[in-house]
């Protein structure tokens, strides 16, 4: 037990236990190593052992983003027709922004200076020579079958201001897009949320993993048969750990599904699915970015049958996902005012957890790890533990005629944002724009779309009264549009066309279930009181116990007091600049930390 004097920032006063594998961590570049005083030996200071103090702000919007040139099609068939672009978007400021790719001889990299309230495209990535940043290699003995690690092949992306970025991969009537979030939103767990997988032999269910920080060690534990796991050493439902370097990135590929016993070969238009595979980041204060798509697919449904396409998103870490979610149909291609039919995953971290439709308790939980069903209604989705949600366009016949299959992740109904700056476009062949928004009803009277109040369609949600869902049409066009309001809202933009369809969430502000997931940090609130031991002055409504990271921020009303005879414990304890902790002489504060690399 270490017992402690009051720990101020002007001094930090730690009179020594007899107990060595009792530690405590305190991040160097937080707290100054000049202020740890008395008895150094026993107390380790490492600031890779603990998660990042940015971990609290979960917005899309951020300053460094990483991302990968996920595998497509093309990329197998040898036609390599997809491209590659990033929209930049800024809001009041204006930007000076940086992507690169760190080459294995010559760096790529452009730089581009946006002005406020603008989005541009990008430069087209490369996808040969030098500088291909594709996640792609050829089959073995000649490659690996684009899986494993792939090294200077990470996109990163500088700005010196918060912007948002999306991601789009297009050409030859496939067209995928998805929201970029920034590095301070990243996690340490997620759990794959793929399309059904069928269209050809050389399409592939997939998920990526990138890392921001060097010595990431990374644990995969695939749901299905992953392709060339010989080389991989992925095995279904058994966990492997792999170790990244910053900018790095490692891709798994669900086999096909007439693939042998080692995942190689087959010839079926069907794949393993990826979904519900898990992704663990095990380094505390090295969290990592996890996208899923698919190579190509029909993801079919019941409603139809139609051509297929690529899709992509950048998955959310479980200390963002939401209990509460208001979902909305996607217009078909006819009229903004007809609903098509989606298909939602709904995916749960625990199998006990308990989900609602519309009130109505959710059955048949497949491979123990997500719920499915279709529909062209709106609904409430809610839940007793955190979920992830994501709602799929599926084939033409589902959608009156346009489009093709696509995915979006959901953002919770309390993750709204009160202004964005988009882009729908007409890649590839898309004749047909829209955004479905879910907003407050009382939002909708300062609601501006491209500065305007009129809307193509809007109706009340049925499933909770005080919201409305909003959608917004226009002819296929590549262009910027804006949407505010004074209330936040969620949503999505997406495009159809005779054999097309793209989209994205437009954007959203987490607020992070930070029990959910105990490598993010417990966030002192000190709203209530002064008091560690009150529930309420924490983020999870929780008093820390020994398997928790704490983070005590600046500036809040209380600063935390440890007094009593009760030991208060902890994992590892971060204090920010301008922080304190008071430990009166007779209370201890137990700091339980083990070594990991």
């Amino acid at each position: 037990m270490v017992s402690c004097l009051p720990l101020t920032a002007s001094a930090l006063q730690l009179a020594c236990g007899n107990k060595k594998e009792d530690f405590l961590y305190i991040v160097a570049e937080i707290y100054p190593i000049h202020m740890l005083r008395y008895c150094l030996p026993l107390f380790i200071l490492l600031s890779n052992l603990l998660p990042t103090v940015a971990a609290q702000d979960s917005s899309y919007r951020g300053r460094e983003f990483w991302v990968g040139y996920g595998h497509h099609q093309f990329m197998e068939s040898g036609s390599n027709s997809q491209e590659l672009v990033f929209y930049l978007s800024t809001l009041q400021d204006p930007a000076i922004v940086t992507i690169s790719i760190d080459s294995a001889t010559t760096p790529w990299s452009r730089t581009y200076n946006i002005p406020a309230n603008t989005v541009i495209v990008s430069d087209i990535i490369p996808k040969s020579g030098a500088a291909d940043a594709r996640l792609f290699s050829p089959e073995p003995p000649f490659g690996s079958g684009s899986t494993g690690i792939f090294r200077r092949k990470g996109i990163h992306i500088e700005s010196d201001v918060p912007i948002a970025v999306y991601s789009h991969m297009y050409g030859s009537a496939s067209s995928g897009a998805s929201l970029v979030l920034p590095v301070q939103s990243w996690g340490y767990t997620y759990f794959s949320l793929n399309s059904k997988q069928q269209y050809a032999a050389n399409c592939f269910s997939w998920a990526y993993i990138i890392a921001k920080e060097n010595n990431t060690t990374v644990e995969i534990k695939p749901s299905v048969l992953t392709r060339n796991q010989a080389l991989t050493g992925l095995e279904p439902g058994v966990a492997k750990q792999v170790t990244l370097q910053k900018g790095q990135v490692y891709q798994v590929l669900g086999a096909n599904l007439g693939a042998d016993a080692n995942g190689t070969g087959g010839s079926s238009t069907g794949g393993h699915e990826l979904t519900g595979t898990s992704i663990r980041s095990l380094s505390p204060g090295k969290p990592v970015a996890v996208f899923s798509g698919s190579s190509r697919t029909l993801n079919p449904a019941s409603c139809g049958q139609g051509g297929g396409d690529n899709d992509m998103a950048q998955l959310f870490p479980l200390h963002t996902w939401g209990k509460k979610y208001l979902t909305a149909p996607l217009s078909s291609s006819t009229s903004a005012a007809l609903p098509g039919t989606s298909i939602y995953k709904i995916v749960v971290n625990d199998p006990q957890t308990v989900v609602k439709k519309d009130g109505v308790t959710l059955t048949g939980l497949v491979n123990n790890s997500y719920y499915i069903y279709e529909t062209n209604a709106p609904a409430l989705v809610e839940a007793d533990r955190p979920i992830l949600l994501a709602q799929f366009m599926s084939i033409s016949g589902c959608m009156a005629g346009a489009g093709d299959p696509d995915m979006y992740y959901l953002s919770p109904i309390d993750a709204g944002v009160k202004k964005v700056n988009c882009v729908r476009t007409s890649r590839e062949a898309i004749t047909l724009n829209y955004v479905t928004l879910v907003i407050p009803t009382a939002g909708i009277a300062s609601l501006l779309i491209d500065g305007s109040p009129t809307f193509s369609h809007s109706y009340m949600h049925p499933s909770l009264p005080g919201y409305s869902v909003v959608i917004k049409s226009w002819p296929g066009a590549t262009s910027q549009f804006t949407i505010q309001s004074d209330s936040a809202f969620t949503g999505i933009t997406y495009g159809m066309g005779s054999v097309e369809s793209y989209g994205y969430n437009i954007g959203a502000n987490f607020k992070p279930n930070n029990g959910a997931d105990p490598m993010v940090p417990m966030l002192w609130s000190g709203r209530i009181s002064s008091g560690w031991f009150n529930a309420q002055n924490w983020s999870t409504g929780n008093i820390p116990t020994a398997i928790d990271h704490v983070l005590i921020p600046a500036g809040t009303d209380f600063t935390p007091l440890i007094d009593g005879d009760a030991a208060a414990e902890c994992y590892s304890i971060s204090i920010q600049t301008g922080a304190n902790i008071n430990i009166n002489t007779n209370s201890t504060l137990h700091v339980k930390g083990k070594l990991s690399q």
